[in-house]
């Protein structure tokens, strides 16, 4: 009830949710992002169309 009626809470309030995104992104950022895959195929050239994971 206090924020509906005092705008410097209100705008305080999204300063604070704003901080926290923020926060969550770099935590996120911290770690590099890995990509995992596999691809079969045949050398002799027996197999023409490879599959991949």
């Amino acid at each position: 009830m206090a924020i509906k009626f005092r705008p410097l809470l209100k705008n305080h309030k999204q300063l604070v949710s704003a901080a926290n995104s923020r926060f969550d992104l770099a935590k996120r950022d911290y770690y590099p992002d890995f990509n995992i895959g596999m691809t079969y195929g045949d050398r002799a050239g027996q197999n023409p169309q490879p599959m991949e994971l």
